[in-house]
């Protein structure tokens, strides 16, 4: 009985021994993470197509009790198109980022197409966030100064925008830095 007992152990740590050391093969981890390069690809092209879905429902039917585009006090022309602009500044880095963990899928983990499209992506979204600051004051002063400059111009820094803007720029730095390192591995196989 005893003897059994030890057997039955001895299998169990064989099979945990094999499943972790299969499991944390380089190739087993390439693979993972190519599978899940690809998962988020369709995640984040999903996500902007949603994106564009929800403007679309918002030109088109106006007053339609769930999608509404509205902000600073402005008229409801200027409102879609600036919700256009930042919506589609948005949707282009979601493209981006689908490019690159593409590319990350492709096996290329730290490959200049995957810091490019990382570079791209955070720039995109940056002036997506810029956008969404700066273009309704924008309009509200032009509309002011087009009927006699008269009125009030409205300037909305909330939380969530100030925070959203940190994250944006902070994520631009990071791709600055990626480009740096690929540049620095480049610079090192030539010497080697």
């Amino acid at each position: 009985m005893r003897h059994d007992l030890i057997i039955g152990t001895i299998r169990k740590l064989d099979i945990t021994f094999c499943f972790t050391e299969n499991y944390s093969h380089p190739m087993m981890k390439t693979q993972r993470l190519q599978r899940h390069a690809r998962r988020l690809r369709f995640a984040t092209l999903a996500a902007g197509a949603l994106l564009v879905l929800m403007v679309l429902g918002g030109i088109v039917l106006p007053d339609n009790g769930v999608i509404r585009v509205s902000g600073a006090e402005l008229p409801h022309a200027w409102n879609v198109m600036i919700s256009a602009i930042v919506i589609g500044l948005a949707v282009l880095s979601l493209v981006s980022l689908a490019r690159m963990l593409g590319a990350v899928e492709a096996g290329g983990l730290f490959a200049r197409p995957v810091t490019r499209g990382f570079r791209r992506f955070a720039l995109l979204y940056l002036l997506s966030i810029v956008a969404d600051l700066s273009l309704p004051p924008m309009v509200q002063l032009g509309l002011l100064l087009a009927n006699g400059g008269h009125g009030l111009v409205t300037v909305g820094f909330d939380n969530a925008r100030v925070l959203s803007l940190a994250v944006a720029a902070l994520l631009f730095f990071i791709a600055r830095l990626f480009d740096e390192a690929q540049r620095f591995e480049e610079d090192s196989r030539g010497i080697v």
